[in-house]
């Protein structure tokens, strides 16, 4: 059995654990996973629980991988932008068809800082507000997205620009969708009311792949 079937199955029995009498397909268990060293050596593995994408992420030590499974309906944010700066982060979907994260049009749904970010098999939609970057804001280091589609986000306001992407930082794309139905439409001046798709003000590293 190979590693995704394995961390999938331990989630399923981790689940019927934690939530005894409950239909394993009436709810969805997010984990962490922690890969580190042991004091021989060798790989251990570990897995915290989390309900929600926000609250993995919190829970996220430098190097760990957020594994977010396939779920019926979309993982909602609500409560503002998801912020975080861990240092070589994974965001691990299930693919972008069976995993999204969707906000309400009022705000962006990531703000990522760190050094080395990665985002996979993801669909990033419906985020808006009146800052850039509606879908991501990169500013800091590297941030790759793998398998990832960015789709209907709408970046408004006076700084409104970058409807799906905005990134100061290093920006590698690849097996990935950026669009359709990213807008932009700030009201100040140049450069906002540009980039629909993707804005990455002085273009320090961009690397955009297909399969």
């Amino acid at each position: 059995m190979d590693s995704r079937r394995l961390r999938w199955s331990f989630v399923a029995v981790l689940a019927a654990l934690v939530f005894p009498g409950v239909a394993a397909a009436s709810f969805v268990v997010l984990t962490v996973i922690v890969v580190a060293a042991s004091a021989d050596g060798a790989a251990r593995r570990n897995a915290t629980p989390a309900k929600t994408p926000r609250q993995a992420i919190d829970k996220a030590a430098v190097g760990d991988t957020v594994a977010v499974p396939a779920n019926a309906n979309p993982y909602a944010v609500t409560l503002g932008e998801i912020a975080f700066s861990t240092d070589n982060l994974t965001i691990q979907g299930a693919g972008a068809r069976q995993t999204i994260v969707q906000g309400n049009g009022n705000s962006r749904i990531f703000n990522i800082g760190g050094t080395t970010e990665k985002i996979a098999g993801v669909t990033i939609r419906g985020g808006g507000g009146g800052d850039p970057g509606a879908g991501i804001e990169t500013s800091a280091g590297t941030l790759t997205l793998d398998a990832v589609t960015v789709r209907d986000n709408a970046a408004t306001g006076v700084n409104g620009t970058g409807g799906g992407i905005f990134a100061t930082g290093n920006l590698t794309i690849t097996n990935s969708t950026i669009g359709p139905n990213n807008t932009a439409t700030g009201t100040g001046s140049s450069p906002h009311q540009a980039g629909g798709g993707l804005v990455q003000p002085g273009l320090r590293r961009r690397h955009l792949q297909r399969a």
